[in-house]
């Protein structure tokens, strides 16, 4: 499992790497740290959105095992128009400096791809302390291959709550340079909902969210075709826990 140094900017490094040694890279210009006043935690059971976006299959859990670390990005790669590895990215609650990630790679080999990859970033279109709560996925036309993800999020407040993401400015970034298709997108190109997708993405199939309004995203369940590798992800679920205020004394500002 890689580290980077801060969401802001981040990159996947090359297919290559994603199989053996490293999961992602920074520019340091864009390694800074942020930390809050309010600290949070992330308590209780880990909850399962009640839906599948996309189609059940062998489920593959995604997560980082702590009461700290939440989701704010998801990637995928391809071999031979399998989407056969998942990433997602986690940042501390409490630091935005403390970021890392986990993946799965049911390729048989290296990923061929471009990268596909949907993120809320600590910068101007979406500000600090943003993680996911829900997401769904795009098909092809034969309804079986995921091409594409769309997030949904909240931002941790000051007071530790969670508010809904309103008046984010800009467009929505595509993190692989990906085109905007609002013909066949159903509402992507939405500020507040980060997409990315690919050349073959169908149909956008329905929200998987926390169960629960004051939940984030601390893992995802990736449902995989059977068979021989490379094994496509065909659906996904979000594993959620609550965010509350940790009741230490407020930073000093």
């Amino acid at each position: 499992m890689g580290t980077e140094q801060g969401r802001t900017g981040a990159k996947m490094a090359s297919a290559a790497l994603l199989t053996g040694r490293a999961l992602a890279g920074l520019s340091p210009e864009h390694a800074r740290a942020a930390s809050y006043e309010i600290d949070v935690m992330l308590a209780g059971t880990p909850e399962r959105s009640e839906k599948i976006s996309g189609y059940r299959g062998t489920p593959v859990t995604l997560d980082v095992v702590d009461d700290e670390h939440a989701i704010y990005a998801i990637s995928s790669h391809e071999r031979r128009d399998n989407p056969c590895l998942v990433w997602i990215g986690t940042e501390d609650v409490n630091d935005s400096a403390r970021t890392t990630g986990t993946f799965k790679n049911l390729c048989g080999g290296d990923p061929q791809s471009r990268l596909m990859r949907a993120e809320y970033r600590d910068d101007m279109y979406h500000g600090p302390r943003v993680f996911v709560t829900g997401i769904r996925v795009c098909t092809n036309n034969k309804e079986t291959r995921v091409k594409g993800f769309q997030l949904r999020g909240k931002r941790i407040e000051d007071d530790g709550g969670l508010a809904a993401l309103t008046n984010s400015p800009g467009p929505t970034r595509l993190a692989s340079g990906g085109r905007h298709r609002p013909q066949r997108s159903d509402h992507v190109n939405d500020p507040e909902n980060p997409a990315d997708y690919r050349n073959n993405c169908k149909e956008w199939h329905a929200w998987a969210d926390c169960p629960q309004s004051h939940q984030v995203a601390i893992g995802l369940i990736g449902h995989f075709e059977a068979g021989k590798e490379p094994r496509s992800l065909t659906g996904v679920q979000l594993q959620c826990r609550n965010v509350s205020q940790s009741y230490v004394s407020a930073r000093p500002k």
